[in-house]
């Protein structure tokens, strides 16, 4: 079975361009182009509905992405019928947040 996993919304808390010119990309732009099997840790939070922090970006499907945009910390935490994934530029988590937990009701 070749599941695959697309975004259907994302926001990224850096601003659009206001004088026009394209605005850069960032970690969440580049990932919402990628299709992510169920080995990935979408995957793996949408097949078993268990939450998963990543700070190890060698075993991250995006984790060259991540490197590159100077990602700390990704949370994918199970929600309806998806996966709602938070990351974190500044900060290295220890444990998945509250705001992330807080979508699981």
């Amino acid at each position: 079975e070749n599941v695959e996993f697309v975004p259907v919304h994302h926001h990224d808390s850096r601003p659009a361009s206001l004088d026009g010119k394209p605005a850069p990309e960032t970690f969440c732009s580049e990932s919402a182009k990628i299709r992510l099997p169920l080995t990935s840790a979408v995957g793996r939070v949408a097949d078993s509905g268990q939450e998963d922090l990543i700070t190890d970006w060698d075993a991250f499907y995006r984790g060259t992405l991540a490197k590159t945009y100077g990602m700390k910390s990704v949370a994918c935490v199970p929600y309806l019928e998806g996966v709602i994934e938070i990351g974190s530029r500044t900060d290295k988590w220890t444990a998945i947040p509250d705001a992330a937990k807080a979508v699981m009701g």
